[in-house]
C-alpha cells in the first residue's frame, strides 16, 4: 500500500474518531484501564523480551470508534544482555491504537490504525493500517488484515477463534473460561522486514491460550491466563533460534488487573 494511501486512511479514521468521541451530555464514553503482568514479551510469534514485563493500557470507545494507548514496560535489565541497554523500569514501546467497528448483521466489520514507538530503544516509529471481519457465530471466526506504512508491501494476516464459557455467578462475583486459538501468515516482504536473511512467504506463527476472568464488582476484574505461542515456518524458528539465540516457542502465564465503566 502507498504511503499516502495509508495516510488517507489514518485521516479517515481520526476524522470520525473524537468527533465521536465528543458526545451529548447524556452519551457515556466508554473506558477502561488494565495492567498486564506476563513472564515475557511475544508479540506475533516473535521473542522480544524473555523476561518479565508490565503492560499497562487505556481505551476509550464510543459508537463503534475506540482509542487505545499501550506500553510495554521492562521489569529486569534484559535490556543490557538484549543489545539496547538496561531499561529496567521503563517504557521500551508505546503504542497508539484508532479503530472502528460497525456489525452489518452476523458480520462485524473493522478498520484501524496502530502506531508502534520505541522510546529508549532506538527504534524508529512504524504504523500498520488493518481491515477485520468476524462472524457473531460459535468460535467467533475473524480475519485481520495488517498493512506495514514504512515496509510498503509487507502484509501480515492474522486468523483468530475463541469462544466463552460462563463458570458461575453470585452476589455480583462471575467467572469465565476464554479459549482461543491464532494463526498468523506473513508475505514474502514482511519475513524480509523482520528477519533479513528469509524473503519467503510463509505460515509464521500460532498460539492457543485460556483466560479465566473474575468480575469482582463494580467494574474491576482479574484475569489469570495461559499462552503457548510458537513461530511456525522451519527457517523462521531456525533464524531466532541459531542467530537471534532466543526462544521460537514458550508458554507464559500473564495476570491482568483491570476495571472498565463510563465518562
Amino acid at each position: 500500500m502507498k504511503k499516502a494511501a495509508v495516510t488517507m486512511v489514518l485521516a479517515v479514521v481520526m476524522a470520525g474518531l473524537l468527533p465521536a468521541m465528543a458526545a451529548a451530555e447524556d452519551d457515556k464514553v466508554g473506558i477502561s484501564l488494565e495492567a498486564m503482568y506476563a513472564e515475557r514479551y511475544i508479540w506475533r510469534g516473535m521473542p522480544i523480551n524473555e523476561e518479565a514485563v508490565l503492560q499497562p493500557s487505556l481505551t476509550l470507545s464510543d459508537k463503534g470508534f475506540s482509542l487505545n494507548f499501550w506500553g510495554n514496560v521492562d521489569l529486569t535489565d534484559y535490556g543490557e544482555e538484549a543489545g539496547y541497554g538496561d531499561e529496567q523500569g521503563n517504557a521500551t514501546e508505546v503504542d497508539y491504537t484508532g479503530a472502528y467497528e460497525r456489525s452489518v448483521g452476523p458480520v462485524n466489520l473493522g478498520i484501524g490504525f496502530v502506531n508502534y514507538t520505541f522510546p529508549h530503544v532506538g527504534l524508529a516509529p512504524t504504523t500498520e493500517v488493518f481491515v477485520s471481519a468476524g462472524l457473531d457465530v460459535p468460535l467467533s471466526p475473524s480475519v485481520t488484515c495488517y498493512v506495514d506504512e514504512v515496509a510498503e508491501g509487507a502484509n501480515y494476516t492474522s486468523i483468530d477463534l475463541s469462544h466463552s464459557f460462563d463458570l458461575f455467578e453470585s452476589g455480583g462475583i462471575s467467572m469465565a473460561a476464554d479459549i482461543s486459538a491464532h494463526a498468523g501468515y506473513a508475505n514474502d516482504k514482511n519475513v524480509e522486514t523482520y528477519y533479513g536473511v528469509l524473503d519467503d512467504a510463509a505460515w509464521h506463527d500460532w498460539s492457543a491460550s485460556v483466560a479465566f476472568p473474575l468480575s469482582m464488582g463494580q467494574g474491576f476484574y482479574l484475569t489469570p491466563a495461559y499462552v503457548y505461542s510458537s513461530l511456525w515456518d522451519a527457517d523462521i524458528r531456525d533464524e531466532v533460534d541459531d542467530n537471534w539465540d532466543m526462544d521460537p516457542e514458550a508458554g507464559i502465564f500473564t495476570v491482568s488487573l483491570g476495571w472498565s465503566g463510563e465518562l
